[in-house]
């Protein structure tokens, strides 16, 4: 029994601190694990309020670029439209200018026509005039 006593001594020297050893390693693992995990919890629930506002964020950029994207093709359509519309009221300008100049020919030739006719007018009258004295000197 000698070599028992022998192991059994040396088993507790080495196998009881050992033993001891590995079960408060083993607690501290444990430990660790929880607090790592716990820690993991506390970072997730501070940073979701970070997240979400970047989430927000995100999204008011995308929206804000959607946005400025809409403007932009807005903006180009009625700067073609504007400049449609310019070609057309100058085009609608110089059609009024032609009709006014037309316009002004015809008045011009009403005008001469109506100084003709009164001229013809009053060249009629005095040609009745001359005929009535004719008629009156060849009856008398």
């Amino acid at each position: 029994m000698d070599i028992w006593d022998q192991i059994l001594r040396w088993g507790n020297w080495i196998g009881i601190p050992a033993v001891t050893t590995w079960w408060l390693y083993d607690r501290r693992k444990i430990r660790n694990q929880g607090r790592v995990g716990e820690a993991e919890a506390d970072v997730a629930a501070l940073t979701v309020k970070d997240k979400a506002k970047s989430s927000s964020i995100v999204t008011l950029e995308a929206e804000l670029l959607a946005a400025q994207r809409s403007f932009d093709a807005d903006r180009a359509v009625k700067d073609s439209t504007i400049l449609w519309l310019q070609h057309q009221l100058e085009e609608a300008r110089a059609e009024d200018e032609r009709k006014e100049t037309v316009i002004d020919k015809l008045q011009a030739q009403v005008r001469s026509m109506q100084a003709r006719m009164d001229q013809m007018s009053r060249e009629l009258t005095q040609l009745q005039k001359d005929l009535e004295s004719a008629r009156g000197t060849g009856t008398n």
